[in-house]
């Protein structure tokens, strides 16, 4: 955002993550196209920052556990006994496999 002369205001949340990087990806490939603009992006993003907080909050899951799967608890809280993921395993991770089942491994 530096680079097109844009505020990173608010960063770590995940709207903003997602929007900054649609912003960014669109400048980066119409790059020749918006230097013909009367409006710069920045008075863009400054136009469409206050509808940030318009954001319905009861959308998304409150809880969602990323070590065993379920929606009753968060990963910190997470007691539940698990079978050790198998990708994790095979690929030589022991550590790793039992810190989420299978079904979850991002590797």
């Amino acid at each position: 955002m530096t680079h097109f002369n844009v505020d990173f205001r608010y960063g770590h949340t995940t709207s903003n993550e997602a929007a900054y990087t649609v912003i960014s990806a669109v400048q980066m490939v119409m790059w020749d196209r918006f230097r013909e603009l009367t409006r710069t992006l920045h008075h863009v993003v400054n136009d469409l920052e206050p509808w940030r907080w318009q954001i319905d909050p009861e959308i998304g899951i409150l809880k969602h556990c990323t070590r065993c799967g379920t929606k009753e608890h968060n990963q910190p809280q997470c007691r539940a006994h698990i079978k050790r993921c198998n990708r994790c395993v095979k690929a030589g991770r022991e550590k790793a496999a039992y810190a989420h089942i299978t079904k979850l491994c991002t590797r």
